[in-house]
C-alpha cells in the first residue's frame, strides 16, 4: 500500500532528474561605468567625442549548460525614460569557447527597446541574461547637463550566448543641431 502513496513523489523525482540533465547557469562578470564630465573635453571650446568606448573584455558572460540545438541571441534595452540623445550598441569581440559555431554580432548592433537578433549559433549553451549592464553620469560638469538632464542612467541589456565570450560597448551621443 504504501508503494502506492510514493508513486506521484518518486514520478516527480524522476521528472526533476531528467529536467537537470538539460538546464543552464549563466555567471556576468563585470560592469561599465562612464562618468562624462569636462575631463572628456579635448581642450577649451570643443565638443566632447561623438562616442565612448568600452575596453573590449569589459563585460563577460560565462554560460554552462547541457547540449542545445541552434539558437539566436537578442539584445535590447529595457529602460523607459531613456534620453533620446544616448545610443548604446554592442558587439561580441570573441567565439567563446567549445565546439560548435556562432556568427554574427561582430558589427555593432544598438540595443534598443525592442528585442533584436545581436548573433546566432549552435551546439554551444544558451542563456539570457538580464545582467550585464552600463551606466554613467553626466552630473560632472554642467557643461553636459546644459543639454541633457543631470542624472545616473543605468542601461540594462538583455543578452544571450552559452559558453564564454566578450561584449565591446560603443556609446554615442547624438549632437544638438
Amino acid at each position: 500500500m504504501r508503494l502506492k502513496k510514493l508513486g506521484p513523489w518518486m514520478a516527480m523525482l524522476i521528472l526533476l532528474g531528467w529536467a537537470s540533465l538539460f538546464s543552464q547557469t549563466i555567471r556576468v562578470t563585470g560592469s561599465w561605468a562612464l562618468s562624462i564630465d569636462s575631463s572628456n573635453l579635448p581642450g577649451p571650446g570643443s565638443d566632447l567625442p561623438d562616442s565612448f568606448e568600452s575596453d573590449p573584455d569589459q563585460i563577460e558572460i560565462d554560460v554552462h549548460g547541457q547540449k542545445l540545438e541552434d539558437y539566436q541571441v537578442t539584445i535590447q534595452r529595457s529602460d523607459v525614460s531613456w534620453n533620446p540623445y544616448f545610443r548604446v550598441y554592442a558587439r561580441r569581440t570573441s567565439d567563446g569557447t567549445g565546439s560548435g559555431y556562432i556568427s554574427g554580432g561582430t558589427n555593432y548592433v544598438e540595443a534598443s527597446t525592442t528585442s533584436q537578433e545581436f548573433f546566432r549559433g549552435g551546439k554551444k549553451s544558451l542563456q539570457y541574461c538580464n545582467s550585464a549592464q552600463t551606466q554613467w553620469s553626466d552630473c560632472g560638469s554642467g557643461i553636459w547637463n546644459l543639454y541633457h538632464p543631470c542624472g545616473l542612467y543605468d542601461y540594462p541589456v538583455i543578452i544571450s550566448q552559452r559558453l564564454k565570450f566578450y561584449l565591446i560597448f560603443l556609446f554615442l551621443v547624438d549632437k544638438i543641431k
